[in-house]
């Protein structure tokens, strides 16, 4: 199953957001990727400049994420996926559920360096790889 994902601008306005997946997710049992811009990090640690992200920031999707029990897919590129040149901040995601992992299910996303086609980083997801294929050194 593929969600993609747009948080509004505000605390108040994304909260629909996160009510609705935790909603619809507590029904998923199979595999589930989310994607897309939250517009909200999850821990202050994801944001560089500007003001000091609140408690009251990630709260929502700081529970969501919790009780959804998603994780960010492993990742290569850029940390801060969205930059106006003085702030910096991971607001760009791809996550997975409990079920992705137990099916053992390989994924992986690399994001590209903001600023190409957008002030957000364009993200891509490799899933299903042939682990055969991997390099394997003399």
């Amino acid at each position: 199953m593929l969600t993609c994902i747009y948080g509004l601008h505000s605390i108040q306005t994304r909260l629909p957001l996160w009510d609705m997946l935790k909603s619809v997710g507590q029904n998923i049992n199979d595999p589930w990727i989310l994607l897309g811009d939250s517009n909200s990090v999850l821990t202050p640690e994801e944001k560089y400049g500007g003001l000091p992200v609140t408690n009251r920031e990630i709260r929502d999707i700081y529970d969501c994420v919790a009780s959804l029990e998603l994780h960010d897919t492993p990742h290569v590129g850029c940390y801060y996926t969205w930059s106006n040149n003085t702030v910096r901040s991971k607001i760009d995601r791809v996550m997975i559920n409990g079920a992705w992992l137990q099916h053992g299910l390989d994924i992986y996303t690399d994001f590209l360096p903001p600023g190409c086609i957008s002030d957000h980083s364009l993200s891509i997801s490799s899933i299903f790889r042939d682990s055969r294929r991997r390099n394997i050194p003399f």
